[in-house]
């Protein structure tokens, strides 16, 4: 059996000591009902993971002293897939951003495209930051994605290709997802809104060196379209997974 997962922000070597926060402390001992001596997994956000024993609670149960038992960091898995998309309405923002980061997306961008109807704000990307966070913790995902302020379709691609990214536009005049090879380590998705991108848009992307790729013949809602283009482009790749590049 697994070991439940927390975050730490920081997770010294093994032997030493360290304090899980409000947050988490909570939830070891409410939903998870751990004592001391229990046992449990830790990690950072940036690839270290970690065992540890629940040492003592401190602070009037406000905090929580693990002793590190054991301490390694996992490799990145490759393609790095940053995705942005048109942010969809209410509950299916949480569907979206927890299964791009089971799927290991490196981080998110909300598109702020012609047709869009959700807006960004600083307290929605902080709820978004902690929903990425709960899939980490469900999943065993040891990298957090990072979640970016929003950018227009251009200004996405045009940072991403800076950055020597292969772009790729969820289209429907694209060529078919299952057959595109793709060979870059950096890979960005792009995932229009409900009424998808503009003609404009896409002649832009086009013009820019992004991708158009089919996802099938049906309309896919927001969240669907980036789980089935996550997932097709890392078997694109090959799935090499557990890579040891830095």
């Amino acid at each position: 059996m697994s070991l439940p997962v927390f975050y730490c922000a920081s997770i010294p070597p093994p032997g030493e000591f360290t304090k899980l926060d409000a947050e988490e402390t909570k939830h070891v001992t409410g939903s998870r009902r751990l004592r001391s001596h229990d046992r449990i997994a830790i990690i950072d956000g940036v690839g270290i993971i970690a065992e540890a024993v629940i040492h003592a609670t401190e602070s009037r149960g406000h905090e929580i002293s693990v002793a590190v038992v054991s301490r390694s960091r996992q490799p990145r898995s490759y393609p790095r897939i940053h995705l942005a998309a048109a942010m969809p309405k209410g509950e299916r923002q949480r569907i979206l951003l927890d299964m791009g980061t089971q799927l290991g997306m490196a981080s998110f961008t909300p598109l702020l495209c012609t047709r869009s109807i959700v807006k960004s704000s600083a307290k929605g990307r902080g709820r978004w930051q902690r929903i990425c966070l709960e899939a980490c913790k469900q999943s065993g995902q040891p990298y957090l994605p990072e979640i970016h302020e929003p950018k227009t379709p251009e200004e996405f691609t045009d940072h991403m290709r800076r950055n020597h990214a292969e772009c790729f536009v969820a289209h429907a005049t694209g060529r078919p997802i299952t057959a595109v090879d793709v060979t870059a380590d950096e890979v960005a998705v792009l995932i229009g809104p409900e009424g998808g991108f503009t003609a404009q848009e896409i002649t832009t992307l086009q013009s820019l060196g992004a991708r158009l790729i089919s996802l099938g013949i049906h309309v896919l809602r927001v969240e669907t379209a980036a789980v089935v283009g996550m997932s097709w482009l890392k078997i694109g790749y090959g799935y090499r997974g557990q890579s040891n590049r830095k």
